[in-house]
């Protein structure tokens, strides 16, 4: 599954030294250039990057690898003159009932538009019943504990309606205020590294991302000691995230695996419409890169061919068309 064992490198560090805090207050004048750039090449489609913090880095490094990396794709955080043919909604869930109600006024005033991640559908993961539905589409998830199980193994305590929530791990007592209590799934391979496998799903497109390894069962950039950026999707991965789409009808996410080395059991543990896509301190220095990157361009960067061989501009570009086409 991992194509690349060289790349395993030091414990990755994140974006907030005096390089990355220089190189992304050069972000936005450098965005404007390559929106310039992307319009006068009059690619034939436009998306319109809708959020309530548009000069956020989420939606601007998203702005930034569309118009430097499509053929046919033009990118714009500020509502564009003429013609919109899609609306992707950028925001940070979960979303109030407020903000929702607004999103679709906004998007009701455009007529015939593809719409990537509708606001009806943006809480799902938050939503009552969601882990029950996946697990009856056959997605293998963490068990979430109620007052009345008789489980008495490890737990994982997650907050409850927050978004990168603090989590702990205990023996299961019982339920605690302000939190959800999952079933442990103890992945621990026999190198003694736990594994998290990040990929991507947008309107079909199934991309791997990167693994993290970690000594900690809680495998996160904090406690992460070696990055691989070159895996392949399995089979049993892409019919997952397609099947987590049909059920959520969400069209872009991030979508966080753990798998099991003895049978190969893949588990779903985070469902996230608005993951974090700039680059690691660690991933810049690599690439020789002073200005962080979108994490679909981080590959390339790196001088790796992508896993399916295909640019990831190009898989961009036709899952999109295809989408258009079907809409």
């Amino acid at each position: 599954m991992l194509q690349d064992e060289s790349l395993r490198g030091p414990k990755p560090s994140d974006t907030r030294g005096w390089l990355s805090v220089l190189g992304r207050r050069c972000l936005h004048p450098w965005a404007a250039v390559c929106r310039y750039r992307s319009r006068l090449k009059g690619k034939p489609y436009v998306i319109w990057l809708v959020s309530s913090k548009p000069r956020g880095s989420g939606c601007i490094f998203t702005e930034l690898w569309i118009n430097n990396s499509s053929v046919k794709f033009h990118a714009q955080t500020t509502r564009p003159d003429g013609k919109i043919d899609a609306i992707w909604v950028l925001e940070q869930d979960p979303l109030s009932s407020e903000r929702i109600e607004a999103l679709k006024r906004t998007i009701d005033d455009e007529t015939d538009c593809l719409v990537i991640n509708a606001p009806e559908n943006y809480n799902f993961y938050h939503s009552k019943g969601s882990f029950e539905a996946l697990q009856k589409a056959g997605i293998v998830v963490a068990q979430e504990l109620k007052e009345e199980d008789s489980y008495s193994g490890l737990a994982v305590y997650k907050k409850a309606g927050e978004q990168n929530s603090k989590k702990f791990l205990a023996n299961y007592t019982g339920p605690k205020l302000g939190y959800r209590a999952f079933q442990f799934i103890d992945t621990r391979w026999r190198d003694g590294y736990y594994r998290r496998f990040r990929l991507f799903y947008l309107c079909g497109w199934v991309r791997s991302s990167k693994v993290f390894l970690s000594k900690d069962w809680n495998v996160c950039v904090r406690t992460t000691e070696h990055l691989y950026y070159g895996f392949e999707v399995t089979d049993k991965m892409v019919a997952l995230a397609k099947a987590i789409h049909q059920i959520s009808k969400i069209d872009y996410f991030a979508l966080d695996l753990l798998v099991r080395e003895a049978d190969g059991e893949v588990f779903c543990v985070d469902i996230n419409v608005f993951p974090r896509v700039w680059s690691l301190d660690s991933t810049n220095r690599a690439a020789k890169r002073f200005l962080p990157m979108h994490t679909f361009a981080a590959r390339q960067a790196l001088g790796m061919e992508e896993p399916d061989g295909i640019p990831a501009g190009a898989a961009f570009d036709r899952a999109l068309l295809a989408c258009l086409q079907g809409h």
